[in-house]
């Protein structure tokens, strides 16, 4: 029955200034929960006229909005809980998180399907919120059905009205209803229901979700839209979707898969660092002539090190050490060793040049016209033969090098010299000359080379 009626007085029933539904001859009011289905309709100018949603919206800048449905999809051990933790970290303290600082408002509620009290415990520890009353559980190992249990949907209301949280983490997502994860149906209605009820009560729901196997077993995945494990339901309705990759120990990177507002831009890689205590990061690039000074600087202790403790030492991702370890060591300005004495005999191990480093110098990174002693050079004959720069230094023979970005010899002497690098590759890093000049003073440095 249709409650536009009155069923005493069979009058078209009216809205009064609440828009509760009432009749104007009897005062009859019907249920609340039994009104009828109706839809509002605007005009375009009515929507426009309409306000902005409030800055304060934004939880963690765009990454978590008050309403919205944000995913992070990556693999086991791959850190999705301690980014979802992060982020309510952030929202709860106002610290910053990617360039986006918190909104500092609470509380943020939990409801963990997957881990024991001990891994809780030590998540809320790393994040310093395990002594804060903002910060709430709901721990069901046996997960929920949410999808089609009455009782379940009821109760889990009944906390979200209760505590009325600004975050709703579901974690993980899948073990909240009780159908096959690539049942259509099932998925479907599990969304259909966290969407009424953050429509409802305005909370940002974030879901970490694991990513579909990799058929290639590629250790190192980009992920995409597509590898959301499941149904793909999981990703319609959602606003922010967001891929987390690791790379190596320590090392991550964080890809924009969806915005529906356009406030990050999809497709780009966010380059991360980790840390305990400290989570994901913002990872500065450093430039190649940086990690190379920092890598001899460190190895000339004497010490010999692998590859992965120096990357370790000097957060460094030991992809770009190994390449570097190499270079340097082909130049003669790191000794390369299997099996030295205290170490594996099975481990490579590398430690800078100690002839080199004594006699180098300090490696300055000093403006063309401060004096420095030009470190690390290298004796073009001595290459040519096979022979190691130490070498050279060791018998004073050092008068013309060669650079080892462009591979042309120069002076030592000249003012501009650098490390390893000619004059003119220091020149064209620093913006100081074109290319085309640059080839010309190469040109020029040959020709002194030559006449000396």
């Amino acid at each position: 029955m249709s409650y536009r009626l009155c069923p005493k007085c069979d009058v078209e029933l009216v809205k009064d200034a609440h828009d509760d539904w009432h009749c104007g001859e009897c005062g009859f009011v019907p249920d609340p929960s039994e009104e009828p289905f109706e839809v509002q309709v605007r005009t375009a100018r009515e929507i426009s006229e309409l306000p902005d949603p409030p800055a304060s919206d934004m939880l963690v800048g765009p990454l978590v909005v008050r309403g919205c449905r944000t995913i992070i999809v990556a693999d086991t051990g791959h850190g999705k809980t301690t980014l979802t933790a992060q982020l309510c970290s952030a929202t709860l303290t106002g610290w910053e998180v990617f360039g986006y600082f918190g909104a500092k408002v609470g509380p943020v509620l939990f409801i963990d399907l997957e881990q024991g009290i001990r891994s809780i415990k030590r998540l809320l520890r790393e994040f310093d919120l395990h002594d804060r009353d903002d910060v709430l559980y709901v721990t069901v190992p046996d997960g929920l059905a949410l999808d089609s249990d009455e009782e379940h949907r009821v109760e889990i209301e009944r906390v979200v009205d209760m505590h009325r949280p600004v975050i709703v983490a579901l974690d993980p997502f899948y073990k909240a209803h009780r159908g096959d994860s690539n049942e259509e149906r099932g998925v479907v209605d599990l969304m259909r229901y966290l969407d009424g009820l953050r429509a409802r009560y305005g909370f940002a729901l974030l879901l970490p979700a694991h990513p579909r196997k990799d058929p290639s077993s590629n250790p190192v995945r980009k992920l995409t839209l597509h590898d959301v494990a499941g149904s793909g339901a999981v990703t319609r309705g959602a606003e922010i979707a967001l891929g987390l990759e690791r790379l190596s120990h320590g090392f991550a990177r964080l890809r924009i898969l969806k915005d529906r507002d356009g406030d990050l831009t999809v497709g780009d890689e966010w380059q991360l660092a980790f840390t305990r205590g400290e989570g994901f990061t913002l990872k500065e690039e450093t430039p190649e002539e940086d990690v190379e000074h920092r890598i001899l600087d460190h190895c000339a202790d004497g010490l010999w090190r692998i590859s992965g403790e120096i990357a370790t030492e000097l957060k460094l991702r030991k992809a770009n050490v190994i390449q570097t370890l190499e270079k340097l060591a082909e130049a003669g300005l790191v000794e390369a060793v299997v099996g030295p004495p205290e170490r594996s005999p099975r481990a490579r191990c590398y430690r800078t040049v100690p002839e080199a480093w004594e006699q180098s110098g300090t490696v300055d990174g000093g403006l063309p016209d401060e004096a420095t002693v030009p470190p690390f050079p290298t004796v073009i004959e001595n290459r040519r033969n096979g022979n190691s720069d130490a070498r050279a230094l060791r018998t004073g023979t050092v008068a013309a090098v060669e650079c080892l970005l462009c591979g042309k010899p120069f002076n030592l002497e000249d003012p501009l010299a650098g490390a390893v690098r000619c004059p003119a590759c220091i020149a064209l890093g620093r913006g100081l000359v074109t290319e085309h000049e640059a080839d010309e003073m190469r040109l020029l440095a040959r020709l002194r080379v030559r006449a000396g």
